[in-house]
């Protein structure tokens, strides 16, 4: 997956978005500093409160058990 820098996210458009925050780098930092920036709290998503925060082992990890646990994920939060 690829990293998105805060200034990217401008007119980002998404019905819903997944975080995978990387632990095991410097992903406490960053998160903080994307969801503090206005431009963050400026996308429709954020502001439907459809962000959700995802286990980033196996997010951002491979394998089909790793996808699996990734489409368990988005089903579980998108299917009512």
């Amino acid at each position: 997956m690829e990293r998105i820098e805060p200034l990217d996210i401008g007119g980002f458009e998404a019905d819903y978005i997944f975080l995978a925050n990387d632990t095991a780098n410097s992903g406490e930092t960053f998160y903080k500093e994307l969801t503090d920036s206005a431009l963050w709290k400026s996308i429709p998503a954020v502001k439907a409160g459809h962000v959700y925060n995802v286990d980033d082992r196996y997010w951002l990890g491979g394998g089909l058990v790793a996808y699996s646990n990734v489409i368990d994920d988005v089903l579980e939060t998108i299917v009512p």
